[in-house]
């Protein structure tokens, strides 16, 4: 896989298709693409990674994006992680709340707080599971 053609593909995929949509070949690139920016570091992607989620699809895939931005710089991941908090879609808030737990990105405190009363008791738990991580681990 060449990295300009995985870009292209998530570029055309903001968000992917649903769960019910999704063909297996672009399940299958996509899985491919989480391995190559593993391997092949490329902050052009971490925006468009975390721009793949939707609360319309799962099927595992999202799980993997954690092992591409930990193989990132720090403060670039920080700054998508940010972005997709305050203004992406509930899935993608979701997802966020769980990368920066991962990540022990205290610093996102500020923006997550608030989603611990948000409408989606999805996103409330994840905001809340940081949280109680955050007070446990760096009081």
């Amino acid at each position: 896989m060449k990295t300009d053609d995985a870009i292209s593909f998530l570029e055309s995929h903001q968000p992917m298709p649903g769960d019910h949509e999704i063909s297996d070949e672009e399940g299958e690139t996509f899985a491919e693409i989480i391995k190559h920016f593993e391997k092949n570091p490329d902050p052009r992607c971490i925006p468009l990674l975390i721009g793949t989620v939707s609360k319309n699809t799962g099927l595992g895939m999202y799980d993997h994006i954690k092992f591409v931005l930990m193989a990132h710089a720090r403060e670039d991941v920080i700054l998508h992680l940010r972005e997709g908090l305050l203004h992406g879609n509930d899935g993608t808030k979701y997802r966020c709340c769980w990368w920066a737990t991962d990540m022990d990105a205290w610093e996102l405190e500020e923006v997550i707080k608030p989603l611990a009363s948000h409408e989606d008791e999805d996103i409330q738990d994840a905001a809340n599971a940081f949280l109680e991580l955050k007070e446990e681990l760096a009081p």
